[in-house]
């Protein structure tokens, strides 16, 4: 249990790394009026409606309140968050063309999309992965893993951009 606690804050700091090479402009968000627990719910159901297999679900914020005395971050969730929550997902056609296209760039996989909650309103946050694969022989691959991801986010009823 404990080395699998290492491996996902392992995977969870390299992914921000990684998140932090591309510009805020790539960040596809989605709001929905709904509390967190429905609002996960119906991106599930989207993601799986497209193909998509959810895998695990993290709940970020209660992992690092539950950290927060250790860890001593000041100004812990500034915005005032209530929930913040991670699902992590994948589409084995998709990850195949990253693959086949240029094996690094399958790097940009699992898929994740963020939830951010606050009351009766959710935000859903997708790092699009053309901007890691953009000029690159996974460039359409990329641009295929977007269109996917976010054509299920816009089906999402009363989702709005």
């Amino acid at each position: 249990m404990r080395a699998c606690s290492k491996t996902l804050a392992a995977a969870a700091a390299a992914l921000a790394c990684h998140l932090g090479v591309a510009s805020a402009a790539s960040v596809y968000t989605e709001t929905l009026k709904a509390p967190m627990p429905q609002a996960q719910k119906e991106v599930q159901s989207a993601l799986q409606s497209h193909h998509m297999k959810v895998v695990m679900t993290i709940d970020i914020l209660k992992k690092i309140k539950a950290k927060q005395k250790v860890l001593h971050m000041a100004n812990f969730n500034q915005p005032g968050f209530t929930d913040v929550r991670a699902m992590v997902f994948c589409n084995p056609v998709l990850f195949n063309q990253l693959l086949d296209s240029d094996w690094k760039d399958a790097a940009v996989c699992p898929l994740t999309v963020t939830l951010f909650s606050k009351g009766s309103v959710t935000h859903v946050a997708f790092a699009e992965r053309s901007a890691y694969t953009a000029g690159g022989p996974a460039q359409q691959a990329g641009q295929r893993v977007d269109k996917l991801v976010i054509s299920s986010l816009k089906s999402i009823p009363g989702s709005s951009s």
